[in-house]
């Protein structure tokens, strides 16, 4: 069984989910005080379970908070973020 694919709103890349292993879908935004502060709990279980676990994070920032986000994402070195 194939798997579907989704494309992002400007149509510029699909996410392909590995159906090998656990895919854990993280909502977050840089505002968010909560969402940052389990940053360092989603490294450390990543970092235990890479081989069997992809992290993939959503933003849900708006345009004028992006690039936070992407400065958080550069400052945290957080996995599956890009």
């Amino acid at each position: 069984m194939e798997l579907p694919t989704s494309a992002n709103l400007n149509n510029k890349e699909q996410v392909i989910i590995d159906s090998k292993k656990y895919n854990l879908i993280v909502f977050s935004a840089s505002w968010c005080g909560p969402c940052r502060e389990e940053i360092p709990i989603l490294k450390h279980i990543y970092n235990d379970l890479n081989a069997k676990l992809d992290i993939v994070y959503i933003s849900i920032d708006e345009a004028k908070t992006v690039e936070a986000w992407q400065k958080l994402i550069q400052m945290e070195a957080i996995p599956g973020a890009a």
